[in-house]
């Protein structure tokens, strides 16, 4: 675990303490954790630069919501249109969820949006590409809250072995370092 203890080099403070913490449960044989922490930390990084570079020019939720929230479909019945809502469907006995249609839109044209920040956002730090899917690949996904003190991991059944927690946690350092050798402080970047 030597070539792991670099965690010193990281300058922002949460990412520091959470990678440090990291470092304890991989050197107690906790892989799950380590891997969970270790995941916040750069899923907390793109957030925090993806919200920088893109979100002030493309808030798909500011773009889609407000046309979404007073959507209606126009149908013709006897040749007639009518506009079905979500206050007359049930009326006119009409099956099809405009809101969940509409929803499930809004999140594929979501997640496309998010997948094309991340392509674009390791190419603009000129970092591996295929290095972070590899690390999705193992470490999947998490959610945590504002201070990171909760972190939910998605893929509780996946057991870790040594090795993948090292990968993760040695990945999560060295692409952090990388980080902010080029950006600076993760939440505020300057190139």
């Amino acid at each position: 675990m030597n070539e792991i203890g670099f965690a010193k080099l990281i300058q922002h403070p949460k990412i520091k303490l959470l990678i440090e913490d990291a470092e304890r449960e991989l050197n107690s044989g906790n892989y799950l954790e380590a891997v969970k922490k270790s995941n916040a930390c750069i899923s907390f990084t793109i957030k925090e630069l993806e919200d920088y570079f893109f979100h002030r020019y493309t808030d798909v939720h500011s773009i889609f919501a407000p046309s979404f929230s007073k959507a209606a479909i126009n149908v013709s019945q006897n040749n007639t249109p009518i506009e079905i809502n979500e206050q007359n469907k049930n009326k006119l006995n009409y099956t099809y969820d405009l809101a969940d249609e509409l929803q499930f839109f809004q999140l594929v044209i979501h997640n496309s949006l998010r997948n094309v920040h991340e392509i674009l956002l390791w190419n603009v730090l000129s970092l591996s590409y295929v290095e972070y899917l590899k690390f999705r690949k193992i470490a999947g996904y998490v959610q945590y809250n504002n201070d990171m003190s909760e972190i939910t991991y998605h893929r509780q059944n996946k057991n870790f072995d040594k090795k993948d927690a090292e990968f993760v946690l040695a990945y999560c350092i060295n692409t952090i370092i990388e980080i902010e050798s080029r950006v600076g402080n993760i939440e505020a970047p300057s190139f």
